[in-house]
């Protein structure tokens, strides 16, 4: 679990240095497609998903969620490997859609939300992969408060790509989108800590508040059946002093 929340960090936060002057092509027109220039990651996509394929195998026996988002996983190591190093060569494009788009912002723009909805869809499986522990162990990492901090960050995401077209909602929904982010790492590492301190509890500690409501339920079947015991013999003597 450590290492995934740690990967997730990796991937949903970025810290980039920027180094030279972006290049413009069709400045003044209604489409500008700009190249960025060379950029440095400090918090690599790829180490991200590194780490969480492999906190996915240490809990890939305990749901087949985890198993079958590893491919995935393992894929986007490689693409975010090739994605650092265009980066770094100042090949990143990005555009300012405005009118007349052609075949190439098309192409762009489904990159983007396929970039955007991987790593959503990975998260989805891993909060849901925790809902089956949780179903396993009888216990509670509070997996569903991390399905709804996921379900935030979907909504962040979802502002930020419309900001791409609405250009003056573009600084509320940076803030938005960064606010859903670390609710759901904050989450994550709520989820996290549950794990571990429930996984070093001894079984009957684990089950405890199960069994204590069973006891409590069986207590109070049996005083019921007690008072009816003795309320049959004063009933009798009461018959008994009548006659």
């Amino acid at each position: 679990m450590n290492k995934i929340f740690a990967g997730m960090m990796f991937v949903f936060l970025s810290f980039e240095i920027r180094l030279g002057a972006p290049t413009v092509h069709f400045p003044g027109g209604a489409i500008e497609i700009i190249q960025s220039p060379h950029i440095l990651g400090l918090i690599p996509d790829f180490v991200g998903y590194a780490l969480m394929a492999s906190g996915l195998k240490e809990l890939k026996e305990f749901s087949t969620r985890f198993s079958k988002i590893i491919p995935l996983v393992i894929i986007m190591i490689v693409v975010s490997i090739i994605v650092y190093v265009m980066d770094l060569l100042g090949m990143r494009y990005e555009f300012t859609p405005f009118d007349n788009l052609m075949p190439i912002h098309y192409l762009l723009m489904a990159w983007s939300l396929m970039m955007a909805a991987i790593p959503l869809f990975v998260s989805y499986s891993i909060v849901r992969g925790l809902k089956d522990i949780e179903m396993l162990k009888m216990v509670s990492f509070g997996s569903d408060t991390l399905y709804l901090a996921w379900k935030f960050k979907v909504t962040g995401v979802i502002i930020m790509v419309v900001s791409i077209f609405v250009p003056f909602i573009w600084i509320g929904a940076i803030i938005i989108g960064l606010g859903t982010i670390i609710y759901f790492l904050a989450a994550f590492y709520q989820s996290t800590k549950l794990f571990y301190k429930i996984d070093e509890m001894p079984n009957d500690e684990r089950m405890g508040g199960l069994h204590n409501e069973q006891e409590d339920g069986k207590i109070d079947t049996q005083g019921q059946d007690q008072s009816h015991e003795q309320g049959q013999p004063e009933s009798e003597t009461d018959e008994e002093g009548k006659d």
